[in-house]
């Protein structure tokens, strides 16, 4: 359990990192040899850099704001016979 809490941990920067995951003991339980060396080359290969807070707020800002052009033609297709567009029945 101690892994998952680990992993879902909001911020970004104190949340357990992919090399850190590639070696914590519970991921490590019966794995084969092979899929260690395996492990240790991806865990070189991962970016080190994390974004921050306010990077991913700015992201979901952005995913969160409705083009109105777009609710035009949704409203448009429901009108014309797709209301599963529109989340209609």
């Amino acid at each position: 359990m101690d892994l998952v809490s680990r992993m879902l941990i909001p911020n970004p920067s104190d949340r357990i990192s992919v090399p850190d995951i590639l070696k914590h003991p519970w991921y490590l339980r019966n794995l084969a040899p092979e899929l260690r060396t395996i492990n240790r080359r991806l865990s070189s290969m991962v970016p080190r850099s994390i974004q921050t807070e306010e990077e991913i707020r700015q992201v979901m800002n952005i995913a969160q704001e409705v083009d109105p052009e777009l609710m035009a033609g949704l409203h448009q297709a429901q009108m014309i016979g797709f209301p599963s567009l529109c989340g209609g029945p």
